[in-house]
């Protein structure tokens, strides 16, 4: 850690995103998905991935560069390779959506499963280091601050 950072909690921080996202459309379990899978690949040391990525999915989610409602399906499947539409929607939840559906799978032992939605009682992947604490450079708080005043959400602690 640097001396320009502090640790923010995992929990804080992806509560901090998940309104963000929200309050730039996307609807609220959705946006609660997006900011865990953010939130994680930080946690994993993928910074490109995570939370740095904020302002920039804020701007074309407010400006409908991303469909905040899309409809994620399958378009066709064999017995080892599914093609999955996202709709222009937020990558995390077509990555969760098609994980979801290759458990889903995997679980009924049908690879010709003709499963195509992605109700919310199938099984959820999930991904965890340990770790309970986000590295929080000063450039990327200051980026986050920005963020939180132009939604008008309250900003981290």
């Amino acid at each position: 850690m640097t001396a320009d950072e502090a640790r923010v909690p995992a929990a804080q921080l992806g509560a901090f995103v998940a309104r963000a996202l929200a309050a730039a459309g996307l609807p609220e379990a959705e946006a609660q998905t997006v900011a865990r899978y953010m939130v994680e690949a930080d946690l994993r040391g993928s910074d490109t991935h995570g939370v740095i990525r904020l302002p920039l999915y804020v701007r074309r989610l407010r400006a409908g560069g991303i469909n905040a409602a899309p409809n994620i399906q399958v378009i066709s499947e064999s017995a080892s390779v599914a093609l999955i539409d996202g709709d222009n929607g937020m990558g995390h939840l077509v990555m969760h959506c098609a994980a979801i559906f290759a458990i889903s799978v995997n679980r009924s032992g049908c690879p010709g499963s003709t499963a195509s939605g992605f109700p919310a009682s199938r099984p959820t992947p999930s991904c965890s280091t340990g770790a309970t604490a986000v590295p929080m450079p000063k450039a990327l708080r200051e980026s986050l601050d920005a963020v939180a005043r132009e939604l008008k959400i309250a900003a981290l602690p």
